[in-house]
């Protein structure tokens, strides 16, 4: 990515949080703000990655109400089932190139668990 302008932001730390990033830097033999700057540009691609999701999510869930109006059950084929694990795997590849915490991934993995209960899964 090329930096075509920049803003200075100020922050302060712990002394012994700012003493843990300054090691980190060091370990990769880069100045603390050069790895402050590459935290915050991943969270943000982050944040912005989990948006989109959050947006496609709402997109689901209204075409899911829709299916429900038009149908009275929605049957979930073998092939769609292979397709839904092909996108989750892949969703889990990029989320995890972002540079996601392994706390990040187990959320996204409960909100999808929570979306799949209430939308999909079939009484008993």
């Amino acid at each position: 990515m090329t930096i075509n302008s920049t803003r200075k932001f100020g922050i302060r730390l712990d002394n012994n949080i700012a003493n843990e990033y300054v090691a980190m830097a060091e370990a990769r033999g880069i100045s603390p703000s050069t790895l402050m700057r590459e935290l915050l540009t991943n969270n943000l691609h982050l944040s912005l990655f989990k948006f989109e999701i959050y947006k496609l999510e709402k997109i689901l869930d209204e075409h899911s109400k829709t299916i429900v109006e038009a149908t009275d059950k929605i049957s979930v084929t073998e092939q769609m089932q292979r397709d839904m694990a092909r996108m989750y795997l892949m969703m889990l590849w990029l989320i995890r190139n972002q540079g996601s915490t392994r706390e990040n991934l187990e959320d996204l993995q409960q909100r999808a668990e929570v979306y799949y209960q209430k939308n999909y899964k079939k009484d008993n």
